[in-house]
């Protein structure tokens, strides 16, 4: 029984793990993205003044 309950633990430790660096992954795309569209809007923005 405590031989299964520390596989169960591990499994949800690696689980937690992979969805931290999937949701790390996601908010620095999305950063990248702003970070992108802001600079090309400034350009455009700059170009028109």
């Amino acid at each position: 029984m405590n031989l299964n309950n520390e596989k169960v633990n591990i499994k949800s430790n690696t689980a937690s793990i992979l969805l931290k660096k999937y949701i790390l992954t996601l908010v620095i795309t999305i950063l990248r993205m702003t970070i992108t569209f802001f600079s090309i809007d400034y350009k455009i923005a700059l170009e028109n003044f």
